[in-house]
């Protein structure tokens, strides 16, 4: 008996279902110029001290904007005191969106779906007999699992500034 959808069919639903994910971007025209006062925001800034292998040594700073100048940020970080940063000392700049239950599910769902397909694969490629049905079975289980996480426990979302 045959599948529906073969193996080759599998592989190129999976790759475009990543690469479309992967390419995704927000249109230049809706990025915010300039974070505002009372914005909640996240700062990359270079370290010297935090080396690690294949990563870029970063501190990152998550604040709420105060006070905004021609070359300075002005964040409250916590405790009474607030934190003023160089614009020339910043490498990245990231505005929260907030926590969305939804967003959260969807992105964790995409996660857990192609996670499980992929592992589906693996196993019963193998054990040298790939069935296209387990697959759609691991990718619907991955799915719903990780929509139940993701709105469980939903996430902060940033959007990247471009500098």
């Amino acid at each position: 008996m045959q599948t529906p959808l073969r193996y080759r069919t599998w592989k190129f639903i999976i790759l475009a279902m990543v690469a479309s994910a992967g390419f995704a971007q927000t249109a230049a025209a809706q990025a915010q110029p300039e974070p505002g006062v009372g914005s909640r925001i996240r700062i990359a800034l270079p370290d010297s001290l935090r080396a690690a292998p294949l990563m870029r040594p970063v501190l990152l700073v998550t604040g709420t904007v105060v006070r905004t100048t021609q070359d300075s940020l002005e964040l409250h970080v916590g405790g009474a005191n607030s934190l003023s940063v160089a614009r020339s000392d910043i490498i990245g700049l990231s505005v929260s969106e907030g926590t969305s239950r939804m967003r959260s599910a969807f992105d964790h769902a995409l996660f857990g779906g192609l996670l499980f397909a992929f592992a589906t694969y693996a196993v019963d490629n193998s054990e040298g007999h790939t069935r296209g049905r387990y697959i759609a079975i691991g990718a619907v289980s991955g799915t719903a699992i990780g929509a139940f996480l993701g709105a469980m426990s939903p996430f902060e979302h940033w959007r990247k500034l471009r500098r």
